[in-house]
């Protein structure tokens, strides 16, 4: 039996069978892209509890020469990378995404959830593009969604 919609058999284990997963968001994290980076663009680390983030944000940018007083949308791309990812040094910053990553260490509490969730959006599962299926229980050529998109069901084959 490959699937079973009372079963977790052939459900994608990437997002568990629901077709969505939560991933961080540029555009959440990062609403007003006119700030600088020691202005506060960096939304999450100006909250009170988290402004150690920020401090090691600014120490970070001064030992790579990422400037601190130039807007978010002006750095370039591989600034924002580095700020996003960090060095990939043991000791060194950790990046957004590790924060967050630490952070989960703590979702046993509740706000520390609701925190992390702030800054989610739901996008599209990117192993079973939303089919909801793992790729060993798709069968070959049928569709990749359940939901039938515009009102009108798939011609039968």
């Amino acid at each position: 039996q490959l699937l079973s919609f009372n079963s977790p058999l052939g459900a994608c284990g990437h997002c568990s069978g629901f077709g969505f997963t939560l991933e961080l968001s540029e555009n959440i994290i990062v609403p007003d892209k006119h700030k600088t980076l020691r202005g506060g663009a960096i939304d999450p680390f100006s909250k009170p509890a988290y402004k150690d983030y920020q401090t090691d944000l600014m120490k970070f940018c001064e030992k790579l020469a990422i400037p601190t007083g130039k807007r978010y949308e002006d750095l370039s791309a591989d600034m924002k990378k580095l700020i996003w990812d960090g060095d990939g040094a043991k000791r060194g910053y950790a990046g957004i995404r590790g924060v967050f990553e630490e952070l989960k260490g703590w979702k046993y509490k509740m706000h520390v959830r609701i925190f992390i969730r702030r800054y989610q959006e739901q996008v599209v599962c990117p192993v079973c593009q939303g089919s909801r299926l793992r790729p060993g229980s798709r069968p070959a050529g049928a569709a990749t969604r359940w939901r039938v998109s515009g009102g009108a069901a798939p011609p039968a084959a």
